[in-house]
């Protein structure tokens, strides 16, 4: 049975992390930051984090939110379709935010207790009490039962094909890049989302025709 390992950190130590050239394994990291707030660059250095979701949400509760809220639908659905997609390739995960207290533990106990609802053994690692907002676990915690892929939706590469009609940045994010994910809509239409290179942005989606890519094995 596949064991899965989460650690919640905050936003030094999961930079520290990256950094250590004693740290062994293979992550998937949810970096999570406050709207507006400048960070410093992301570091490219690691080789263990093999894929990288940026997402940027507050630190509030539904009712005492007025203009902001604290996860959107849209960002529960990207990060639901992120960790499915690192969990078929079999990835540990590191969620941080600021503290690494509140967020983040939100996110994590999410990610907890859906694959303890499908049999998965999971461990969860923090260095401090964590103090989950329930407004941040309730959406994720849905989205991850609600986009549970199928055994047919998951490829591990794109190629593009000569002469395809896409924009110049979707282009961009796809070519040579591995895909790890793709969601197949009704009309025929795939929906990509992009990542595997450390210190990236997991990668935006793209409506992509099979007209326009082919899968690449191996």
């Amino acid at each position: 049975m596949r064991h899965v390992k989460i650690f919640v950190m905050n936003r030094a130590e999961a930079v520290d992390f990256c950094d250590d050239p004693g740290v062994s394994g293979s992550y998937a990291m949810v970096s999570i930051g406050t709207p507006s707030y400048a960070y410093d660059a992301w570091p490219h250095k690691s080789d263990t984090v093999k894929a990288l979701l940026l997402l940027q949400f507050y630190d509030v509760g539904c009712r005492d939110a007025q203009e902001t809220q604290p996860i959107t639908d849209a960002s529960a659905e990207t990060l639901a379709d992120f960790i499915h997609a690192c969990h078929h390739e079999g990835l540990n995960f590191i969620v941080h935010c600021d503290a690494g207290i509140s967020r983040s533990a939100g996110v994590a106990m999410a990610i907890q207790d859906y694959f303890k609802s499908i049999g998965v053994q999971v461990q969860v690692q923090s260095n401090r009490r964590m103090y989950p907002n329930t407004d941040i676990y309730a959406p994720v915690r849905a989205k991850l039962g609600e986009r549970e892929p199928g055994p047919d939706e998951f490829i591990s590469k794109l190629r593009l094909l000569p002469g395809n009609r896409l924009h110049p940045e979707a282009a961009q994010y796809l070519e040579g890049w591995p895909v790890v994910y793709q969601y197949t809509q009704p009309d025929s239409f795939g929906k990509f989302l992009v990542g595997g290179n450390p210190g990236r942005p997991y990668g935006p989606a793209f409506d992509v025709s099979w007209d326009d890519v082919e899968p690449v094995s191996g």
